[in-house]
C-alpha cells in the first residue's frame, strides 16, 4: 500500500476483492493487520486482509486487485 494511505487503512476494515482470471469472482474481506512501519526504499507498508473461503475454492496466489472503503 502506498504511504500516502497510511493512516487511512486500519484494522477491521471491510475490504472489496476482485479476483482476476482463471477464477473471477468479487469477496468481502476484513483487513486484520497494518504494518507500524513504512518502507523508506518503495514508499509503502504492509496490509493483511482475510477473507472467508468455504470449501477451499480460491486457491492461493491467484493474482487479485483490493479495493478499500477510502
Amino acid at each position: 500500500m502506498q504511504a500516502d494511505y497510511y493512516g487511512l487503512i486500519e484494522q477491521g476494515m471491510k475490504v472489496e476483492i476482485k479476483l482476476g482470471v482463471p477464477m473471477k469472482g468479487q469477496f468481502t474481506g476484513t483487513v486484520t493487520v497494518v504494518d507500524q512501519m513504512i518502507d523508506a526504499a518503495s514508499a509503502t507498508f504492509g496490509v493483511r486482509v482475510e477473507m472467508p473461503n468455504p470449501g477451499f475454492k480460491v486457491l492461493a496466489g491467484l493474482n487479485c486487485e483490493v479495493h478499500f472503503g477510502l
